[in-house]
């Protein structure tokens, strides 16, 4: 679109200037020289102009109906000079503007009109000039295929992981042609320090291979085990899902780095599990010890010392699977409800990572007590209710970033890393059956409502 206009505009502007002929020279001035040139300025500006604008057969229209009708074209410009007086008899002809000479032609005022119209092309073309500065160029997504390598921290299938990468897709958008290539860390099942820096490193083979053009990481662990090793390193990351602060992963100010934080509906969860069964005061948490819940524990505790709705009356994070069920059974802090956050991690008696699925469902059967936790996911899987992040959301918001630094050309440090803020309400009423509770109509109406377990499908 530019280009298109640059040149339309050459084209007007080698028109307009045509239209100031130089004068003949001044021992040459007789009244029959000067009439000529004055039908020449007028002819070659009134045609010229049209020429550029509609081609030759609308120039010579023009041009035709100018010289058949020369009375009564107007008065002179209003910015042109005043003619000088007549000479002398005998003398040389004072010097005289442009507008002066067309009043003293043999014609009288005949060619005003088109010498105006020279003047106001001009004027015309300097301000389409300016405008078309300030026009915003949509930028067009680029010819090839652009190689994006998505390395998620956890395992897919799974509703977490993969609503990110679909939101992803969305937010870079389809006219944008990629290929893409996943990795998987799976960190949730292959949590040992020695297996997560092998498979690190298997994904930082693939960078050095692949050659993408981009690099799209999920959740904490990605950003920990690959992303920190490429800060400002040429190559552009995006990220999102991560609870942890840029700071805190250590590519804080990276000029290649930008991405989309993580942050939990704390209260607004609480005022959810408050409104299904009144009374809830007493908090306590239960997680896993991955690296990214202290963060998270931090959160929750100031919001606790900042709102009187809710106090948070303790925060356990077992290894073994065995404590966790001991803990949930028993209630030592006599909590009147449960915060999950992490429920991968749980060590059984051989010393392997207990699937969520069955920690969820054992839960779901043996606790007595509301709970509640801040991912849809959740909820599918028995935990009452919460304000949950919408996976959908973070990738999206991220793959928006990757759109502006691949399309738009933007640079990474210039798109700022924040959180999405869209929180959206699920209530297991499977699970709130099974606790005795009948939910509010207003609660259900303004929540996404999961009628039944995973497990009972």
């Amino acid at each position: 679109m530019r280009d298109h206009s640059r040149r339309w505009l050459a084209s007007f502007a080698s028109a307009s200037s045509s239209c100031l002929l130089s004068p003949p020279p001044a021992d040459k001035r007789s009244a029959a020289a000067k009439a000529s040139w004055t039908r020449r300025a007028a002819c070659s500006c009134t045609s010229r102009a049209a020429s550029s604008s509609k081609g030759s057969a609308g120039s010579s229209k023009l041009e035709s109906t100018d010289m058949r009708h020369p009375e009564g074209l107007g008065e002179s410009p209003p910015f042109c000079p005043k003619a000088s007086p007549p000479a002398k008899p005998g003398g040389e002809p004072p010097e005289e503007s442009i507008c002066a000479r067309v009043e003293s032609a043999h014609h009288p005022r005949t060619f005003n009109r088109p010498l105006r119209r020279c003047f106001v092309f001009k004027h015309l073309l300097l301000s389409l000039a300016s405008l078309l500065l300030l026009v915003p160029v949509s930028q067009a997504a680029p010819a090839g295929n652009l190689r994006i390598l998505h390395i998620m921290s956890f395992n897919s299938p799974y509703r977490w992981t993969d609503g990110q990468l679909e939101g992803f897709k969305a937010g870079l958008g389809s006219d944008v042609k990629t290929e893409y290539q996943v990795f998987q860390l799976d960190t949730k099942r292959q949590s040992s320090k020695e297996e997560m820096e092998r498979n690190a490193q298997r994904a930082m083979k693939i960078i050095a291979d692949w050659k993408p053009d981009l690099v799209y990481t999920s959740d904490d662990d990605a950003v920990q085990l690959v992303t920190a090793h490429y800060v400002n390193k040429s190559l552009p990351f995006v990220f999102s899902g991560v609870n942890k602060s840029a700071e805190d992963h250590g590519i804080k100010g990276a000029t290649n780095i930008t991405g989309v934080l993580e942050r939990e509906h704390i209260l607004e969860s609480i005022h959810l599990v408050q409104a299904i069964k009144p009374g809830i005061r007493r908090i306590q948490i239960l997680s896993d010890s991955a690296a990214y819940w202290p963060q998270v524990i931090g959160r929750v505790r100031s919001i606790a010392r900042e709102h009187q709705e809710f106090s948070l009356v303790g925060v356990d994070q077992p290894v073994a699977y065995a404590d966790f069920q001991r803990l949930v059974l028993e209630n030592p802090n006599k909590a009147d409800a449960y915060m999950i956050l992490g429920n991968f991690n749980f060590k059984d008696a051989k010393g392997m990572d207990v699937p969520y699925p069955n920690l969820q469902r054992w839960l779901a059967e043996h606790s007595k007590l509301p709970d509640l936790s801040f991912w849809d996911d959740r909820m599918l899987h028995g935990t009452l209710a919460g304000v949950t992040v919408s996976a959908f959301e973070q990738g999206m918001a991220a793959g928006k970033l990757a759109r502006a630094i691949l399309v738009d050309k933007r640079k990474p440090a210039s798109l700022p890393i924040a959180p999405t803020t869209k929180g959206v309400p699920v209530i297991s009423l499977a699970r709130a059956k099974q606790l005795g509770l009948i939910p509010p109509s207003t609660q259900l109406l303004s929540s996404t409502v999961v009628t039944s377990y995973i497990w009972d499908k």
